[in-house]
C-alpha cells in the first residue's frame, strides 16, 4: 500500500493512535541497564491489539551503529571507522522498514515508520539514504533527537537543510524531539 492509502485507511478507522514509540534495539541502553531497550514489530502489534491502539508512529531507538558504542556510553559522539553504515541511522531506518513491511507485513499500515536523522553529521548522506528508503517503502515522517546526539538543531538551517528539503519533497512531517538535556 502507498502512504496515501494507509493514511486514508487510518482516517476511516476507529481507535487510538500512539504518537511516539520505538521499534528495534538500543544496545547502548541495554549496556547502561536502561529500559526499554528493545521491542519488535510483532510485540507492538500484539500490544496494540490488546490495548485498542489502531496505529502507532514508530522510530528507531536513539543509539545508531554509526557511532563508537564505548565512546557513546561516555558521552562522546565519534563515528566508528569500522561501522558498515555511511550515514547515521542508515542501518536502523532500513531495519525499521524491513521489519514492518517484510518481516511482519500484517502490521504494515498500523505501524507507521518515521526515519531518524542527525542534522549535523553527514546530512547529505543521510538524505540520500532516506530518499532511497522512501522509494522502497512508505515513510510517514522524519525525527531527530538533537539533544541526545549532541548535534545542534540549527544545523538544519545550514548543512542539514537538505533533510528539510527531502521532507518537503516527500510531503512528510519532521519531528524535533525535545529534552531537558543541555
Amino acid at each position: 500500500m502507498t502512504r496515501q492509502q494507509i493514511a486514508a485507511r487510518i482516517r476511516r478507522a476507529r481507535g487510538l493512535i500512539d504518537a511516539h514509540t520505538h521499534l528495534g534495539v538500543d544496545v547502548a541502553a541495554f549496556y547502561n541497564g536502561d529500559f526499554p531497550y528493545a521491542i519488535t514489530a510483532e510485540d507492538h502489534g500484539v500490544r496494540m491489539g490488546l490495548t485498542g491502539v489502531a496505529a502507532a508512529v514508530c522510530f528507531p531507538f536513539i543509539y545508531t551503529a554509526y557511532f563508537q558504542l564505548a565512546a557513546w556510553r561516555r558521552g562522546h559522539f565519534r563515528r566508528d571507522p569500522r561501522s558498515a553504515t555511511a550515514a547515521a541511522y542508515e542501518l536502523e531506518n532500513a531495519r525499521l522498514c524491513r521489519e514492518i513491511y517484510e518481516a511482519f507485513p500484517e502490521f504494515a499500515g498500523r505501524l507507521l515508520p518515521f526515519g531518524c536523522f542527525d542534522p549535523a553529521r553527514r546530512p547529505a548522506n543521510q538524505a540520500a539514504c532516506l530518499r532511497e528508503l522512501a522509494g522502497r517503502w512508505p515513510l510517514f515522517g522524519l525525527k531527530t533527537a538533537t539533544s541526545y546526539l549532541q548535534s545542534p538543531v540549527t544545523a538544519l538551517l545550514g548543512a542539514g537543510a537538505g533533510l528539510l528539503d527531502l521532507a518537503a519533497e516527500l510531503d512528510i512531517p519532521v519531528t524535533l524531539h525535545s529534552a531537558v538535556l543541555p
